[in-house]
């Protein structure tokens, strides 16, 4: 089971953790990142979400998702498709504060994005995808 920090509206701390469930249920505000990988041919990764997550099931995403921000961007990215990120690399570009509701209210996202940037060579041959997380990966001209 996935545990989440739970922040306050401005993303401070709150010092309480609960399951990913939970916190979605509840419709509490949790740090989210997003990680951007760029290689030298101006193309950007992409990954195609697992069939069995609960939101949005085999659609294609941008984000690898705590600890820190750097600590999860490094943890997730190795996670997910087995990438190990050199923090002096990432860039942090900005934040987005996002509220939504799914389900008719049952899932309720609140969260505090971090969007971050790695200009990086990858070979798709070479990747580990977390298969409950994720299905695919391509690169693709942004």
């Amino acid at each position: 089971m996935e545990y989440l920090e739970i922040i306050n509206e401005d993303g401070s701390s709150t010092g309480e953790t609960v399951s990913r469930k939970d916190a979605h249920k509840k419709g509490l505000w949790h740090l989210c990142i997003h990680l951007w990988i760029i290689n030298s041919k101006h193309e950007i990764l992409i990954q195609k979400r697992s069939a069995l997550k609960e939101l949005h099931p085999g659609l294609w995403d941008l984000s690898v998702a705590g600890d820190d921000a750097v600590t999860a961007v490094k943890k997730e990215c190795f996670e997910e498709i087995g990438i190990n990120i050199d923090e002096q690399k990432l860039e942090h570009l900005f934040d987005i504060k996002y509220t939504g509701e799914l389900n008719n209210g049952k899932f309720i996202k609140r969260e505090f994005t971090k969007i971050f940037l790695i200009n990086l060579d990858v070979d798709l041959n070479q990747l580990k995808l977390q298969k409950e997380e994720v299905d695919a990966v391509k690169l693709i001209n942004y």
